[in-house]
């Protein structure tokens, strides 16, 4: 299964205003503080998290010195290292947290996102979120990372205590690290991985029942690695407006998972009441553009006429 686009939570609508008021009131500049309001994309029980923790000093692949593992506990509020001296994180309970942390902190810029929070669940799922939104993600760090205004200022990405946030937003910072500054596996999960009591967690299958297997940090983060030594994924060429139709009911509900497969939501010919599932005419065009041959069917029979397929070549 997969999480359909993403959408605006409106909790953080009022977190805009607020935390936007309380921005004001410590008298930073007007147009660098408004990225310290929640940024809206235009897409939005397992145990804890065990990766393997590396001795200190740790170096990924590309030298880069990943952070120290941060042995201690869990506390919202409290700002933990992603990278010395620049990019930290920090989880909050509520508005108000946030707001009387960017007042008793004034010389450090906070900053969230809905990324976190876009991932809809279809059951006990809750997440990762998609290839776009990290994309949009990393984007969004990075233009903070880059903007000049903020050169001598240590950011601090901000997300809500929760399982569903913390954990996603596990997931795009330690993929943000692996993606934008070459650190290493090991050295993206260090932050996360010494924290006792943490709510991050596995993700789980699209289900109700009990789940039978755990999707770790470090198999996001593997997944991502592989894609992009094959050549499948790049952060800075990744076609966002393509990504997007194809990944909208009308587009098909389509992935493309790598050069020789294709997911897609299975089609139904029936135009049952309230349902976007295309049937199989709609889709034989669009797979036929993406190269595909074959189509391996895993849905019930009476869904739609397979033969719809075959005709189409």
């Amino acid at each position: 299964c997969k999480p359909a686009l993403p959408v605006m939570l409106h909790h953080s609508d009022r977190r805009s205003a607020q935390v936007q008021k309380a921005v004001a009131d410590t008298g930073a500049d007007s147009d660098v503080s408004q990225a310290m309001v929640a940024q809206t994309f235009p897409d939005l029980e397992m145990g804890t998290v065990n990766p393997l923790r590396p001795p200190h000093g740790n170096k990924s692949e590309t030298g880069v010195d990943a952070p120290p593992t941060q042995r201690s506990s869990w506390m919202s509020k409290k700002i933990y290292t992603l990278i010395p001296g620049r990019l930290s994180f920090a989880a909050h309970d509520n508005d108000e947290q946030t707001m009387a942390e960017i007042k008793e902190h004034p010389k450090l810029f906070f900053f969230s996102t809905d990324a976190q929070e876009s991932y809809l669940p279809f059951c006990a799922d809750f997440g990762p979120v998609n290839l776009g939104t990290l994309v949009h993600f990393c984007h969004a760090v990075r233009s903070r990372m880059t903007d000049h205004r903020l050169a001598k200022r240590q950011l601090v990405y901000y997300f809500s205590n929760d399982k569903e946030s913390a954990s996603n937003a596990a997931f795009l910072l330690a993929a943000y690290l692996m993606l934008e500054h070459g650190f290493s596996i090991e050295g993206a999960l260090q932050p996360f991985s010494g924290l006792t009591g943490s709510p991050i967690a596995p993700f789980r299958d699209a289900t109700h029942c009990r789940a039978s297997f755990a999707l770790t940090l470090r198999d996001c983060l593997g997944g991502l690695k592989r894609a992009r030594g094959q050549g499948w994924f790049d952060l800075d060429t990744f076609d966002l407006d393509a990504y997007h139709d194809m990944d909208a009911p009308e587009g098909g509900d389509m992935h493309r998972i790598c050069p020789k497969l294709v997911a897609f939501r299975g089609p139904d010919d029936r135009q049952l009441e309230n349902s976007s599932a295309l049937p199989p005419q709609a889709y034989a065009g669009r797979l036929k553009a993406l190269g595909v041959t074959a189509v391996v069917r895993l849905n019930e029979a009476e869904t739609y006429d397979g033969r719809a397929f075959e005709a189409a070549g």
